[in-house]
């Protein structure tokens, strides 16, 4: 279940370019850490809308939380390719942004 919502940017654009070996990288958080840095992370204020969020979600939908953070730090002016692993997900992110 969902505890968080969090942003990330990656550090070292050269490491994605090689996806065939990408995994490696996130072997140990020490590796994943050379690649991303945290910039963003909202704790959900109880289970109750952790529960919202990941139900909106199973229904094709972005929850109050995630879209509140993506909207503060993934802003459209700055031009940043957001990398979602979720293909649904990443959707309906592209069509409401």
């Amino acid at each position: 279940m969902l505890s968080n919502c969090v942003v990330r940017y990656v550090l070292n654009e050269n490491k994605l370019k090689e996806t065939d070996n990408l995994w490696k990288e996130f072997q140990s958080p020490e590796g994943a850490n050379e690649i991303l840095k945290e910039v963003a992370f909202k704790k959900f204020k109880d289970t109750t809308e952790a529960l919202q969020a990941t139900c909106s979600l199973a229904d094709g939908k972005i929850g109050k939380a995630l879209r509140k953070l993506l909207k503060k730090w993934v802003l459209p002016e700055v031009q940043e390719t957001l990398a979602v692993a979720d293909t649904k997900l990443a959707a309906i992110i592209k069509v409401r942004a």
